[in-house]
């Protein structure tokens, strides 16, 4: 499939751009590319991948990854600025 200049000046209406001429060319050439390029893409037949590798018991369980509760306290004892046992910082958002 390819795209031609009316269809190219449509898109440029739309995204609110001006092209020149040379522009034009050279975006009408490179969207013909890509439509080229999805047209083969359609083509492909992708097969689904088996059910048992798809299912649940192919997962690993979750594992929960953190620190104890001993050094979070420590890390909370070593912040210049704490309140309510947590680190204060500065507001992001004012």
């Amino acid at each position: 499939m390819s795209i031609n200049l009316n269809e190219v000046d449509k898109l440029a209406g739309l995204a609110r751009i001006e092209l020149d001429p040379e522009k034009k060319q050279k975006y009408m050439a490179d969207l013909s590319a890509i439509l080229q390029y999805v047209g083969k893409l359609q083509e492909v037949r992708a097969e689904a991948a088996p059910a048992e590798e798809n299912s649940e018991e192919s997962l690993r369980p979750d594992q929960v990854v953190g620190i104890s509760s001993e050094d979070q306290q420590e890390l909370v004892k070593a912040a210049p600025e704490t309140e309510g046992g947590l680190i204060k910082t500065k507001a992001v958002f004012e």
